[in-house]
């Protein structure tokens, strides 16, 4: 991954691995960096932090657990502090509105 997505290392921790309904594959990390990767291109096709969790990381703040409802291409995640978040239409129109 490392190669694909810039700022990757075999360190990192990883929230999510799903596809979404475009069969892009999805990637979360537990620091709310999220990455849609277009599997047949091997290309990144976009990518977005989640300021909150990037830019302020504290232990509380990790995000623990993420699952990603292919139907909706909603993403809905957990932070270690318990705190629940939703995020709609997860694809690469909205990411780059983000």
């Amino acid at each position: 991954m490392d190669k694909i997505i810039e700022g990757v290392t075999a360190h990192t921790k990883w929230a999510l691995f799903e596809f979404n309904s475009e069969e892009d594959l999805v990637l979360l990390t537990a620091d709310g960096r999220l990455f849609l990767i277009d599997i047949v291109l091997g290309q990144v096709k976009e990518k977005t932090e989640f300021e909150e969790f990037s830019q302020n990381p504290h232990e509380n703040s990790m995000i623990e657990g993420a699952k990603l409802d292919q139907l909706h291409n909603t993403l809905v995640f957990r932070t270690r502090g318990n705190k629940f978040y939703s995020v709609p239409n997860i694809c690469a129109e909205y990411i780059k509105n983000v």
